[in-house]
Formats: C-alpha cells, sequence, structure tokens
C-alpha cells in the first residue's frame, strides 16, 4: 500500500482530522463494503457517510487553526509504502486525555477471497 497525498475533513481553515491518503484504494473500499454488508445483516448500524480510505495523522478537538499551506505544500507528496498482510478490529474509547485503542482482533488479509466475496464473519 502507497501512503500519498493529505488531506483534512472538516473545511482546511478548520478542519477536524488531518489524514493521508492510501493507494490503490479499491482493495481497501472493497473490504470496508465487505465488513460493512456484514454489519448491517446482523442488525448493527453503520455509517451513511461516503468511505474514504485513509490514514488519520491528527484529530483536533480544538480549534486548531488552518492547515491549508499543510494541504499545499504536501497534498500529492508521496510518503512510501508498506506491505499489508492483515487487518485489526480496534476499540476506541473516548477518554480526556485523549482517545484510547485497544485491539478486539487481528484477521489476515486474503485479497483474492475479497476479490472474490468469500469473506465472512468469524464468530468464536
Amino acid at each position: 500500500m502507497n501512503v500519498a497525498g493529505l488531506g483534512c475533513f472538516g473545511q482546511p481553515c478548520a478542519p477536524r482530522n488531518l489524514w493521508a491518503g492510501v493507494q490503490p484504494a479499491a482493495p481497501v473500499a472493497s473490504l470496508h463494503s465487505v465488513i460493512k454488508g456484514q454489519m448491517e445483516n446482523l442488525g448493527l448500524t453503520t455509517e451513511s457517510r461516503a468511505f474514504r480510505p485513509h490514514i488519520t495523522l491528527a484529530r483536533f478537538k480544538r480549534q486548531p487553526g488552518s492547515v491549508q499551506s499543510l494541504l499545499a505544500e504536501y497534498g500529492e507528496t508521496a510518503f512510501g509504502s508498506f506491505q499489508v498482510d492483515q487487518f485489526v478490529l480496534f476499540e476506541s474509547e473516548q477518554r480526556s486525555g485523549g482517545s484510547v485503542y485497544t485491539v478486539i482482533e487481528s484477521f489476515p488479509y486474503m485479497a483474492t477471497a475479497m476479490r472474490m466475496g468469500r469473506v465472512g464473519i468469524i464468530e468464536g
């Protein structure tokens, strides 16, 4: 997976999050789609917002100021690449000092199985 480009959620003058893009986005979007479908089949509520594969770099609680110059300078930068062989389900707990993330389960990433729609919920 290649990490390239910066973006933000919210307006660049008052962002909520700063993120780096991932490419190719299609495998991550495919995984998201399969997981979302499985969650809906179980009766769980999912987000209706469009999914944008990314790596979150920062979340802003307070008004951080503008990131427009940062986006202008690094918006198209290629940051590097890494091999993906698993994906991880995290629990996110909001605390006064910031978010705490706990690993619930790790799953091997099987691109071929994803393309063929053979990934299902693992029950234990």
